[in-house]
């Protein structure tokens, strides 16, 4: 598998084209362009913040220590990341598909089309946070404090992301359903991740059917919510994410990645026969 994996990284002109050619091809012919990949998180913010801080008046605890209390801020924080990974995983599913004609008459490392989607997915999200760094200097927040921090967690996400795409996308060749369990499956993990909510809302232990479990424990197992936690300590509260939380990540992520670039090796040499 490493020696796989030198291989692809070997094929760096083929895989910076293919990630040129998602990136031109994202926003061809629209007339916003690049400007789509900002107005989709700040219109999910904007309906979230007038529900839950207007209509409901969730108020999130104030920044500890920077005293940012704008509830916008706190969900572009975390809602940014969420959106790389949703959105990674959705182009997965039908990235082999899209590719049909290359896939069968050429042989090239296959899994170069999730490398090139998932770093198309990296590049607007480095976008996004740059923009959103902007807006938080604008209100006096210094969140370019921890920059190289946001870095590392970015290339820790990228590998996690990478790796369920991996996942999602061998997975989907053999079973269309795949698609559309993804999904659903995005949608629920939204809303088990802290994302709308803070982690010290959560209960310390919780009941399903009457039998007892740590919640808020299982809740801040979900790599996701590691990450929106580090993502917020570095945005919103600026303030250093904890060693735990980053090597604990790191881990899953390695995990995931490897694990998922085996079972897509895996299942590649019969791409061609089914899509």
């Amino acid at each position: 598998m490493l020696s796989d994996l030198k291989k692809t990284l070997s094929s760096l002109e083929l895989l910076s084209h293919l990630s040129l050619r998602e990136l031109r091809t994202r926003y061809r012919r629209s007339l916003l362009g690049w400007g789509w990949s900002l107005l989709n998180p700040i219109a999910q913010v904007t309906v979230y913040t007038f529900v839950f801080s207007v209509v409901l008046k969730v108020t999130p605890k104030p920044g500890d220590p920077s005293g940012n209390h704008y509830y916008a801020f706190y969900l572009f924080s975390a809602i940014l990341p969420w959106h790389f990974l949703g959105h990674s995983l959705n182009n997965a599913t039908g990235a082999m598909r899209a590719s049909r004609q290359l896939i069968t008459k050429v042989y090239f490392p296959r899994e170069l089309l999730i490398f090139s989607t998932t770093i198309s997915m990296l590049v607007t999200l480095f976008v996004e946070l740059f923009v959103l760094q902007i807006a938080l200097a604008s209100f006096g927040y210094p969140g370019y404090k921890y920059l190289p921090v946001v870095v590392i967690l970015v290339v820790i996400q990228y590998m996690f992301v990478t790796g369920l795409s991996l996942w999602v996308s061998a997975s989907s060749v053999y079973n269309r359903d795949v698609q559309y369990l993804t999904s659903i499956l995005i949608t629920i993990w939204f809303y088990i991740t802290p994302i709308l909510y803070s982690v010290d809302r959560l209960p310390e232990r919780g009941k399903i059917f009457g039998i007892s479990f740590p919640l808020r424990t299982v809740m801040m197992a979900n790599p996701m919510a590691r990450f929106t936690e580090a993502y917020r300590d570095c945005f919103y509260h600026v303030r250093m994410p904890s060693f735990s939380s980053i090597g604990y990540l790191l881990v899953v992520s390695l995990l995931v990645f490897f694990g998922g670039y085996r079972y897509f090796l895996k299942k590649s040499p019969w791409f061609a026969e089914y899509i």
